[in-house]
C-alpha cells in the first residue's frame, strides 16, 4: 500500500541562504505512516500547482507573521517578521488544496493562513490589543504546556481528541480576530482567545498551538497528524 505523501512548509533563513524544518513535523507525519515532503518558499508558482497534484495533504507549519497587506490592513508597530516568499507559497497552496478537496492541518501561523485566505483577519500583535490575555508566548520549553484550552463538543476536534480540555504550548503573539468564511471555533483558551478553527464542509483543520513539539509527551496530540494521514 502506498503511504500517502505530505507536504509540509519549510522556513527560509535569508542570511544562511538554508530552508529547514523541525524534525518533529517529519517524525510525526512518519509516524503516522505518510512520508513528510519538504516545501521550499522559493518553488516557482507553475512547479507549486504541479506539486500539488502530486501531494496527497498538506501540513502548514509554524512561522513569522503573514504580510497584514494579504488581509487588507496596514502593520501595527509590534508586528513581527514577515516573509514575502512564503506567504505567496501558502497561500496558493492552500487555495489550491481547497479546491482539491485534500486535507489540510495548519499549525499556528498556519491556522492563520487558512483563516486568511477564507476571508479572515488577524490580531497582529496581542500586546497592541485593548483586551488583556493570559501569557501566549511561553518561557518554557517547547515539549510542556504552559495554558488550558477548551474544546466544543460536536467539533471535530472534539471527535479527534475526545476530551473537553486539553493542556497546549503557546508561542504566539497572533491569533484570529475576523473568522473566515465557513470556519467555526473550535477551542478557545480560558481568556476566549481562537486556538483551533476547522472547516464546516472541508478537510480543514488549524490549531494555534505546537502538537509537532508536545505529541511524544502526550496522547491527543499525535491524534492530529493522524487525522491528517488518514484522510489522505
Amino acid at each position: 500500500m502506498k503511504s500517502p505523501l505530505i507536504g509540509v512548509t519549510a522556513v527560509y533563513d535569508y542570511q544562511r541562504n538554508v530552508h529547514w524544518l523541525g524534525d518533529d513535523y517529519c517524525s510525526a507525519i512518519s509516524q503516522c505512516g505518510a512520508v513528510p515532503v519538504l516545501i521550499p518558499s522559493s518553488l516557482p508558482q507553475k512547479q507549486v500547482l504541479a506539486l500539488v497534484n502530486q501531494l496527497d495533504g498538506l501540513l502548514l507549519s509554524g512561522g513569522d507573521d503573514v504580510n497584514p497587506l494579504s488581509f487588507g490592513q496596514e502593520p501595527v508597530e509590534n508586528m513581527g517578521l514577515v516573509d514575502p516568499l512564503r506567504d505567496n507559497l501558502e497561500l496558493t497552496l492552500t487555495k489550491e488544496f481547497m479546491r482539491t478537496q485534500k486535507p489540510i492541518l495548519g499549525i499556528c501561523r498556519g491556522l492563520q493562513v487558512i483563516n486568511i485566505v477564507l476571508g479572515g483577519t488577524i490580531i497582529q500583535d496581542l500586546s497592541s490589543h485593548c483586551k488583556k490575555w493570559i501569557g501566549h508566548s511561553q518561557k518554557g520549553t517547547r515539549s510542556y504546556a504552559s495554558h488550558s484550552v477548551e474544546i466544543v463538543r460536536d467539533s471535530l476536534l472534539y471527535s479527534i481528541v475526545d476530551k473537553d480540555t486539553i493542556y497546549t504550548n503557546s508561542f504566539h503573539h497572533q491569533a484570529v480576530d475576523k473568522l473566515g468564511k465557513d470556519l467555526i471555533v473550535n477551542c478557545r483558551s480560558k481568556d476566549g482567545l481562537v486556538e483551533g478553527v476547522e472547516h464546516k464542509e472541508k478537510q480543514i483543520l488549524g490549531v494555534q498551538w505546537h502538537p509537532e513539539n508536545l505529541w511524544k509527551n502526550t496522547e491527543e496530540n499525535i491524534l492530529l497528524f493522524n487525522w491528517l494521514v488518514s484522510n489522505c
